[in-house]
């Protein structure tokens, strides 16, 4: 059973950290932006993602594990960039 450790900056609502079976060397940790949408989660093979917003709180940046970077000008774009990609 996972064990999870929630996170006082999100008024204990969301976990920082998720250990299956209490497996620290198994942990995933996350961290959030003001707005409680997931900022960074790191897992346990070193690999780990982000994402920035802006002042909407909409995804600006994001970084995936291979350090790949891909910015979204705007809700809409990002869309259409994901129906042309299936």
């Amino acid at each position: 059973m996972p064990t999870a450790t929630p996170d006082p900056s999100t008024n204990y609502s969301l976990p920082s950290t998720i250990s299956p079976n209490g497996n620290g060397s198994m942990e995933t940790t996350a961290t959030y932006a003001s707005s409680w949408a997931p900022a960074s989660l790191a897992g346990p093979n070193h690999d780990s993602g982000a994402t920035t917003y802006d002042s909407y709180g909409r995804p600006y940046q994001t970084t995936i594990p291979d350090s790949q970077i891909s910015q979204v000008a705007s809700p809409v774009l990002f869309v259409r960039l994901t129906r042309l990609k299936m």
